[in-house]
């Protein structure tokens, strides 16, 4: 009768060696899935950030409205604005009233970048009165530029709006092009179409 040979010590160090390699091998290969799913997830929230960010910017640039305004200080101030500090900056028009408040259906916006945050916010009365009620929403986080530059009608690129009076009295803003670098991600560009002006005043950049 043949005896039953167990394992020797070397082959059980020889099994234990392979199943280790094994188990750290799959531990490795389940560390980086789970990497690349967190990152894939970011890209897809980051994705539907920008988008609901530019969705909201798109809305408002379409019922853009060639209307100048008074500030606080009772200074008038042109219909559209663009700084390269101060952002950009416009009238807009339908701004919903479901509650029937006392006051215009038009908006004043402004949208500027502060540190890495993109803000969005408006004014709760298109003239200003001495102390403004300003409400200040938060779009975008993770940016590291916001450029706004303004198309006119033979394709000029200005990153100032609006322009000397005198000097382009027959200029008018068609478009506007919006450039965001975000971190990790790249630089974004976006050209948007401005409504055509209805009515002609004596200052076209108004």
């Amino acid at each position: 009768m043949r005896t039953r040979r167990g394992f020797t010590l070397v082959e059980m160090l020889v099994v234990i060696g392979i199943f280790s390699l094994i188990g750290l091998i799959s531990i490795r290969l389940l560390s980086q899935s789970m990497q690349v799913s967190d990152l894939v997830n970011q890209r897809a929230q980051t994705t539907i950030e920008i988008q609901r960010a530019m969705n909201i910017l798109q809305r408002d640039i379409q019922q853009f409205q060639f209307r100048r305004i008074r500030d606080e200080y009772g200074d008038p101030k042109a219909a559209l604005l663009v700084d390269r500090y101060d952002g950009l900056e416009f009238t807009r028009g339908g701004w919903s009233n479901p509650l029937g408040h006392m006051r215009s259906d038009l908006q004043r916006v402004r949208y500027y970048l502060n540190e890495d945050l993109l803000y969005r916010e408006y004014w709760q009365s298109l003239d200003r009165p001495s102390e403004p009620q300003v409400v200040t929403q938060l779009l975008l986080s993770g940016i590291s530029g916001f450029y706004v530059s303004i198309i006119d009608r033979n394709n000029g690129l200005h990153e100032f709006w609006p322009l000397d009076a005198e000097l382009h009295r027959n200029i008018s803003p068609v478009g506007l092009r919006l450039a965001l670098d975000i971190e990790r991600f790249g630089s974004f560009e976006w050209t948007f179409t401005l409504p055509e002006r209805k009515t002609l005043r004596s200052n076209p950049n108004s």
